[in-house]
């Protein structure tokens, strides 16, 4: 549902990977997780409300902060839309760093959003 939505959206601006990258992933490449949360009402589940963590991984900074920068207008725009019976309903950025790893010569960008999904 939400990780193919995540998948669709973040793999058309960079090559994507759910959780971990692939050992062998050319640079650049974003990984990316949803934890997910019910929301309960008296009358059942109303949704879910999902923390979505992606971080990109680039030997430029600012090549970094331009695909990080793509990825999350290509997330915000999933509001309103549905995707496989999910709509998404709220999506709110959280949080935001870039940082360098000194190991691997590569920059960092990581962010999180928390997305609110209706069901149909």
């Amino acid at each position: 549902m939400i990780l193919e939505a995540l998948h669709t959206k973040i793999n058309a601006v960079i090559n994507a990977y759910a959780m971990i990258g692939d050992i062998d992933a050319v640079v650049p490449f974003a990984v990316y997780s949803a934890d997910q949360s019910i929301l309960r009402s008296k009358g059942g589940i109303e949704g879910y409300e999902y923390t979505v963590r992606i971080s990109v991984v680039s030997e430029s900074l600012s090549e970094c902060l331009t695909k990080s920068g793509l990825i999350k207008t290509a997330i915000e725009s999933l509001i309103g839309t549905t995707t496989n019976s999910t709509t998404f309903d709220i999506i709110q950025k959280q949080s935001e760093t870039q940082r360098p790893d000194t190991s691997t010569m590569r920059y960092i960008n990581d962010f999180s959003y928390l997305i609110t999904t209706q069901n149909p």
